[in-house]
């Protein structure tokens, strides 16, 4: 539903502890930048991000993440900014 959004910045907003990996069936099909950072939201790293061929800038910075980040993310050519200081990955 969310097919033509471009950026999403949600920076320190307060956003409740989610499993990112929970909003894998999204349509961010032209989404360019997204930042998350500053929520405590104790999650894996969310791997729907990795199919985003789109994004240039991820900023996940202070968000809670734990385990491993996906090798599929250096399949994002153009990415130019990934910021994911400050978590446990």
């Amino acid at each position: 539903m969310l097919s033509s959004l471009q950026e999403l910045k949600l920076t320190s907003t307060d956003l409740p502890s989610t499993d990112l990996n929970s909003l894998s069936q999204s349509n961010f099909t032209v989404l360019s930048k997204i930042d998350l950072s500053g929520n405590n939201l104790n999650s894996t790293f969310p791997y729907w991000l990795t199919k985003i061929q789109t994004v240039t800038d991820i900023d996940l910075a202070f968000c809670g993440l734990y385990g491993s980040i996906p090798e599929a993310l250096g399949n994002l050519t153009g990415l130019t900014y990934l910021i994911l200081s400050t978590n446990s990955l």
